[in-house]
């Protein structure tokens, strides 16, 4: 499994030495040796401020992603909405009709904390015709082992669409979160901001697990932390390519 690091202000040129997630509009850097870039839609930041995603968010977002979408090294995740399945496949059809750049299906649940297989199969069908290569499940604010049924939808993602890559967007909170996901729900890939969040507050990651005061500038205690989580992942060679 391979942990991805979204971007952070300032970023130290170390942190390009792995997979990283910008969330719109941050303009990418190339992406890793053998690896890739995530460029995400903003749904999670929309959510939080009380919107949601549309049309005009939309165009800007295909502007965005129209230098890299298709390139290889690059993955555009769709413009989804955040816990709102319905609307999320509303905005993936506007898109094919409107824009076709390729993008990556998003699944989303409808409630925080909650796996609802039956809105799984039905995304994952609606998906399939699409024949996507890179699939991504939107963590509904789960640590790993707190609902199973996730073990079950990462199966039914992988059964109704073949897909060959599955990501789970907003996932690996902890040291211990990252390893309980990577034993436990088989996603390739997941991505998560606590490694630089925990970082500014004064914690360094542990590669055998936990945490512990940190003593230097919390970026480089950001990287260190991104280090930590990628080994504790269990990188052991990039993932990569583009969207089906």
């Amino acid at each position: 499994m391979i942990y991805v690091c979204p971007r952070f202000d300032k970023m130290p040129p170390a942190m390009l030495a792995h997979c990283r997630l910008y969330a719109f509009p941050n303009e990418p850097d190339p992406p890793p040796a053998g690896g890739f870039d995530i460029l995400d839609s903003g749904a999670f930041g929309l959510s939080q401020r009380g919107r949601a995603m549309g049309r005009e968010h939309m165009e800007s977002l295909a502007e965005y992603y129209r230098p890299f979408a298709g390139q290889p090294g690059y993955h555009c995740i769709a413009p989804d909405v955040y816990l709102d399945p319905d609307r999320t496949m509303r905005n993936w059809r506007w898109w094919q009709e409107n824009v076709a750049l390729p993008v990556v299906p998003v699944i989303q649940l409808r409630k925080a904390r909650r796996v609802d297989l039956f809105a799984v199969q039905q995304q994952a069908r609606f998906y399939a015709p699409w024949r996507p290569a890179f699939v991504a499940i939107s963590n509904p604010g789960l640590r790993a082992g707190q609902s199973r049924d996730m073990v079950h939808a990462c199966r039914i993602v992988r059964e109704e669409t073949a897909c060959a890559w599955l990501h789970n967007l907003g996932a690996g909170w902890d040291p211990r979160d990252i390893a309980a996901w990577r034993d436990e729900a088989g996603f390739d890939s997941i991505d998560s901001i606590a490694y630089y969040t925990d970082a500014r507050d004064g914690w360094l990651w542990l590669r055998g697990g936990g945490r512990v005061p940190a003593t230097g500038p919390w970026r480089e205690t950001a990287v260190a932390n991104a280090l930590a989580a990628t080994q504790i992942a269990g990188l052991t060679g990039f993932g990569g390519g583009r969207e089906g």
